[in-house]
């Protein structure tokens, strides 16, 4: 399938398989959890769900449009190449508050990468200038005991109720789910973005679908 940071074809190969217990997985997970050095002492905020952002740019409306929800916790994940200033431009942007928004600097990322054990391993293997940094949000989420996830980029804006002025919740429930679509996927990828109506003309499809399927009706479920 194509890489969508270059467009050239990849193969991915398995390397190796997790085969141990159960109870084991939850051990190092538990472990990890109660360590008191990874990020354990980063952020004070206590929330359930969380937005999960990487960007290289400076802080757009988008992202402080999320750093707004209520009850809603942001991890942005600076790469190398993101401004220095990233954070002071971003306060300005909401007002001179930060919110429950936890900046992943760089220098805290490679400070991880020299831990022993599961996270130290799991950070050591993100790539640099690649959108797969993003996955060291999801872990400091995860350890932050995050129940749901919004994954977006810089540029996915949420909608702004017009009576208000303020960000939609994105999640009006945690226990019921209203408009369920059950798709039947074909037999070789899934692009959700038609049954998602977007709001640009179609062909549409999600960041890391493969290209030469875009046309492919079945992948539409």
């Amino acid at each position: 399938m194509p890489d969508s940071s270059t467009g050239t074809v990849f193969k991915g190969e398995k390397l190796r398989d997790f085969s141990h217990p159960k109870a084991l997985l939850q051990k190092t997970i538990s472990h990890a959890i109660t360590d008191p050095l990874p990020f354990k002492n980063d952020f004070k905020g206590k929330c359930t769900k969380w937005g999960v952002v990487t960007t290289i740019f400076d802080p757009t409306e988008a992202i402080s449009r999320v750093s707004k929800l209520p009850e809603w916790c942001l991890v942005v994940v600076a790469d190398t190449k993101t401004p220095d200033d990233y954070m002071e431009k971003f306060k300005t942007l909401l007002g001179g508050s930060e919110g429950s928004t936890f900046f992943f600097l760089v220098e805290r990322q490679k400070k991880r990468e020299r831990l022993d054990g599961p996270i130290g391993a799991f950070v050591r293997v993100m790539p640099w200038r690649h959108f797969g940094r993003k996955n060291l949000g999801y872990l400091f989420a995860i350890l932050h005991v995050a129940d749901f996830f919004f994954d977006f980029d810089d540029d996915n804006y949420i909608k702004v109720d017009e009576s208000t002025g303020e960000p939609v919740e994105i999640l009006p429930s945690t226990t019921v789910l209203d408009n369920v679509v059950v798709a039947m996927s074909g037999p070789t990828a899934f692009n959700h973005h038609p049954m998602m109506k977007p709001s640009i003309p179609a062909p549409s499809w999600a960041s890391g679908f493969p290209l030469e399927y875009i046309k492919d009706e079945a992948t539409e479920g």
